[in-house]
């Protein structure tokens, strides 16, 4: 297998520096000064791309590729100011003036140029068991098991106690039940559409793509002033993966294909494997997969269908960081105006690997929490402190 690494980059941009002149105030008829320059002369990195790739064909044990790419509008401060100040000799007046002087991040080397942590992990291996798990045409709508377990605990959560019960009361009282009614009542539309897919399957290979979620984070920070000028820096990371599974189900050639009719497609979607009702009817399991996610990788092992086989299985994940600074005002003592154009860039990690017949992996361990999940953990403190009974 052989891998290659190709790189570009456009040529720098150099921004000139700021001029100043000052006159003193005191002394009439007191001539204005020369302009001279003042400030530093900065680079800025337009665009450098990188890609590292394996050129032979998928499916191979381990091909991936990554793509990392930075694109920069530099931002240059364009305006007037100027401050007074005492001086011995008098009062003076300082104007400066500035037509493509860089701030901000100009360079992917910068300390804040990095992207953002998130809650959701960006290597494509820890969405192994996800995928498989979401590619399996025996996955179930409504596990029958679970449900009846929430049925058990339906008398304790009807009316909460004390008002700070209502969170635990709704999260895991009310909304598993109601998501749970929701897909049963859409039950005909799913056996119509899994009956498609099963069909599909018959004898061809299908390709499927899949959705693992979205995280996005947001953070800003106040630099130091350019020139009286008040600067304000934002950076946003959004985080997405998605997968896609070519699968198939054989069959013998010599007897006819199996019959999927209304009454099997309607077990593989109430009923789960023992294995995952047992796991999610377990005191204080869906705790444990918010760190270790237990539940994905009983799902991954849950296939039902004769002759299915999962030939391929291809992860990507993209990390983008996006970047902007503005002027929000003036400082105190100073007066003028000024604005940045463009002022803008973009971080892109991507990441896509190939698993040839994949098959499940040991849990990963997720070390941060989504902000769901930190406000369900919030609530259950809430609950445990009113001494709150019948939940699982």
């Amino acid at each position: 297998m052989v891998t290659r690494t190709r790189s570009r980059s456009a040529p720098r941009s150099l921004s000139q520096k700021a001029e100043r002149r000052s006159r003193n105030l005191s002394r009439s008829g007191y001539p204005w000064g020369n302009w001279y320059q003042t400030g530093i002369t900065a680079w800025a990195q337009i665009m450098t791309e990188e890609m590292v790739d394996q050129i032979d064909k998928p499916p191979y044990p381990d091909h991936y590729c990554n793509h990392y790419r930075w694109r920069c509008q530099p931002p240059r401060l364009i305006g007037n100011t100027y401050q007074w100040s005492n001086k011995k000799g008098g009062l003076w007046r300082h104007n400066y003036r500035f037509n493509n002087y860089h701030v901000g991040i100009v360079d992917d080397g910068w300390q804040w140029s990095g992207h953002l942590a998130t809650h959701m992990s960006t290597n494509p291996d820890d969405y192994v068991n996800d995928a498989i798990a979401r590619a399996n045409p025996a996955a179930s709508a409504v596990d029958l098991g679970e449900f009846i377990g929430e049925l058990r605990d339906l008398p304790f959560v009807i009316i909460p106690r004390k008002l700070r019960q209502l969170p635990i009361w709704y999260l895991f009282g009310v909304l598993p039940f109601l998501n749970d009614i929701m897909e049963l009542t859409r039950l005909s539309d799913s056996i119509d559409q899994r009956m498609q897919l099963l069909r599909s399957l018959q004898g061809r290979t299908k390709k499927r793509r899949h959705g693992h979620g979205t995280a996005l984070s947001r953070d800003h920070r106040i630099p130091a002033s350019a020139f009286g000028l008040l600067l304000r820096e934002e950076k946003e990371t959004s985080v997405r993966a998605w997968s896609v599974s070519s699968a198939t189900i054989h069959y013998d050639k010599l007897k006819p294909p199996p019959k999927y009719d209304t009454s099997y497609v309607r077990k593989l979607l109430l009923s789960e494997t023992p294995f995952v009702t047992a796991w999610n009817l377990m005191p204080w399991s869906w705790l444990i997969d918010y760190f270790v996610d237990v539940d994905g990788m009983l799902r991954a092992y849950g296939n039902q269908v004769p002759g299915y086989e999962l030939l391929s299985l291809l992860v990507c994940v993209e990390e983008k960081t996006s970047y902007q600074i503005k002027v929000t005002g003036v400082a105190e003592g100073w007066k003028g105006h000024g604005r940045v154009q463009r002022g803008k860039f973009e971080r892109l990690n991507f990441r896509r690997k190939v698993y040839p017949n994949p098959t499940p992996r040991p849990p990963t361990v997720w070390p941060i929490l989504s902000n769901r999940q930190l406000g369900n953990l919030a609530a259950l403190g809430l609950a445990l402190s009113a001494n709150t009974k019948g939940f699982r």
